[in-house]
């Protein structure tokens, strides 16, 4: 077996990224699609995003994630979602990349309300860099230089229940745990990824209008997660908020819609035991809403 020290590991010991195999980002309510497949095509437009997260600044090898996503819906009658992700995420000497699809059909509940459910298939490739690693025993002909690259399969489902004022998604993700054979304990198989997310929006007068939400998530071997959030938005052009994540970081965020493009950022302070270790996290997100033909279900530029 392949007897390593290295930094990434110490990093999964303390803050549970074992079970976080899954990008983690604190902005998903400006994107619940990287969380629900089903949320795809539940928009009358094409949101297309661009989130980028440094975590841990300060720590070498900390995650770092890249994605860009898109989803819409189809036909007429707008009843089908489709859409994909595209992502990249590298943490120590290992990297992910993948491309994730996603179909979705919308039920109308009442007058208020729909339900969105949606299916996702992915394709990642796991790489493990041997050259980043260091190594207690010098002598370990197990540890080469090279480079292992594992090729995995996935799949998720969701659903998400909605209105103009609220949203209650849930989803089950990376259901294959497909086995991987890196000799390393922490990254030893896939493991299901579990969410729900919940929200709502108050008017509190034509200026103002105040979204409390929480993320609920599950991986096993780790304890339940919550994320706990509250958002104002101003003149439905600017909004900032707070977020509590538990055992791990309190975030702040703001951002600003400009007719169809978006702009977010969100700054997360570290409250585990890697707080003396790093100055935070900070996340970007960038957006475009593209209008739908409804005839031909093109975008319209």
């Amino acid at each position: 077996m392949k007897r390593i020290s290295i930094l990434f590991v110490f990093i999964l010991a303390f803050s549970g990224v074992r079970a976080q195999q899954d990008p983690m980002f604190s902005q998903y309510q400006l994107n619940p699609y990287l969380i629900n497949p089903a949320y795809g095509g539940t928009e009358k437009y094409m949101p297309l995003r661009i989130n980028a997260r440094q975590q841990w600044i300060g720590i070498d090898g900390a995650p770092s994630t890249q994605c860009l996503s898109f989803n819409t819906p189809i036909g007429r009658e707008g009843k089908i979602g489709t859409g994909a992700i595209i992502y990249n995420d590298s943490y120590g000497p290992m990297t992910k990349t993948g491309i994730e699809g996603t179909f979705s059909y919308k039920l109308k509940v009442s007058d208020t309300y729909m339900l969105s459910l949606g299916l996702s298939v992915s394709a990642s490739q796991l790489v493990l860099d041997e050259s980043d690693l260091v190594i207690i025993d010098q002598n370990d002909a197990a540890i080469t230089g090279a480079s292992e690259s594992y090729l995995i399969p996935d799949a998720g489902f969701g659903a998400w229940f909605y209105s103009k004022q609220s949203y209650f998604g849930f989803s089950a993700m990376r259901l294959f745990q497909f086995p991987l054979s890196l000799d390393i304990e922490a990254v030893d198989k896939q493991i299901p990824h579990f969410y729900i997310l919940a929200g709502h929006t108050f008017e509190l007068n034509e200026n103002l209008d105040l979204e409390p939400s929480v993320l609920i998530k599950k991986m096993n071997p780790t304890p339940v997660q919550a994320d706990i959030n509250l958002r104002l938005h101003i003149n439905k052009m600017y909004w900032a908020g707070l977020s509590f994540r538990t055992n791990d970081a309190a975030m702040v965020m703001a951002g600003i819609k400009y007719q169809n493009f978006l702009l977010g950022y969100a700054y997360d302070y570290t409250v585990s035991s890697l707080q003396s270790h790093n100055s935070g996290t900070h996340e970007l997100m960038l957006g475009y809403n593209f209008k739908i033909n409804p005839k031909t279900s093109v975008p319209v530029f």
